[in-house]
């Protein structure tokens, strides 16, 4: 596993491959997520945000967790939550719109 950056809403954000040896597909944490695009809201409220929208987070498996803790990355977790790059740019619009409108309950709206 492997230390990246990935380039999401013109920000550069620290990721790790999701596979060994396979760099196409990464992960960012979800403290890092939310730091770098959602600075306003708690890691609570963008993490239950992201799994009201069908988004899951993940654990890494112990290669990762190296890489994420060697780079400073685990941010008091004992498993940092993951989520991957594809489901943060194909659920942006739905999570900036709901924060938009301040709906960080974990519910959709009604017809949504």
């Amino acid at each position: 596993y492997k230390a990246q950056k990935a380039l999401i809403e013109k920000k550069v954000v620290k990721c790790i491959n999701i596979r060994p040896y396979q760099f196409m597909e990464v992960m960012v944490t979800l403290p890092h997520l939310v730091e770098h695009l959602f600075p306003s809201y708690t890691e609570e409220q963008v993490g239950n945000m992201m799994v009201s929208l069908g988004v899951v987070l993940y654990k890494g498996n112990k290669g990762q967790l190296e890489v994420i803790r060697r780079e400073g990355c685990e941010d008091n977790y004992d498993q940092v939550p993951l989520v991957t790059v594809k489901d943060i740019l194909s659920n942006m619009q739905n999570l900036k719109n709901a924060m938009n409108v301040g709906d960080l309950s974990g519910k959709r709206a009604k017809g949504t």
